[in-house]
């Protein structure tokens, strides 16, 4: 993009916004009524934000329609391009939750504890992938989309078809506690709508056969 210094530093001002970055991205699969854009970032100072972005050049208003402007479009497209391996988007992620635990058995390595067979709404799918940095020492497999996280004693593994396994559980109560942990963390992250990336490169990609192995010494 070709624009001068004041232009760019009005850019970089109202793009450190949150909500007005959440705005942008949600434009970036095509145009918007100002109600679909309301219902998905919510209506707090909501014109506010549209009118800074409308100054900055980055969007454009027509009969309460919205899209990005030429402008906007290639400001995506740079920032993209420019940060694509530093960081992870996670604006079009919905926020998650553990519809239900189906099911609490005793482990077989230690009867006193037990294995949670759980569900996580909606399916986190493809983006799956995007939590690994969010949790230490997790390890994400791109072959079967499972994501496993030891905490302790505990190692919980997220699929992503929306399934969850925890094993080492003490408790049912432990078992709703360290779920519903692990929901806030996922949904803090998608509320900032970026997770850092910077340990992408160091998480190893763990093999099938080892999750399944963990697994099955639990069954």
């Amino acid at each position: 993009m070709s624009v001068n210094p004041n232009e760019i530093k009005l850019v970089n001002n109202v793009m450190a916004n949150v909500t007005r970055q959440k705005i942008m991205n949600f434009l970036s699969s095509g145009n918007k009524s100002i109600g679909e854009i309301g219902g998905e970032i919510g209506k707090t100072a909501f014109d506010f934000h549209l009118k800074l972005l409308q100054k900055a050049n980055l969007i454009e208003i027509e009969e309460g329609t919205v899209k990005l402007s030429g402008y906007g479009k290639d400001f995506l497209k740079d920032k993209k391009e420019k940060n694509g391996s530093k960081t992870e988007d996670l604006f079009e992620v919905k926020p998650i939750e553990v519809t239900e635990i189906r099911h609490l058995l005793h482990c077989i390595a230690d009867s006193s504890k037990f294995r949670v067979i759980a569900d996580m709404a909606p399916p986190p799918g493809g983006y799956l992938r995007l939590f690994t940095p969010l949790f230490p020492g997790s390890r994400y497999s791109d072959r079967i989309n499972a994501l496993m996280i030891q905490k302790e004693e505990i190692v919980t593994t997220i699929y992503g078809t929306g399934k969850v396994t925890m094993t080492m559980i003490k408790s049912e109560s432990e078992a709703i506690k360290s779920l519903q942990d692990l929901k806030n963390i996922i949904n803090q992250a998608i509320a900032k709508g970026v997770v850092s990336a910077s340990r992408e490169k160091a998480v190893a990609e763990v093999e099938p056969v080892e999750i399944n192995k963990s697994q099955s010494e639990e069954r």
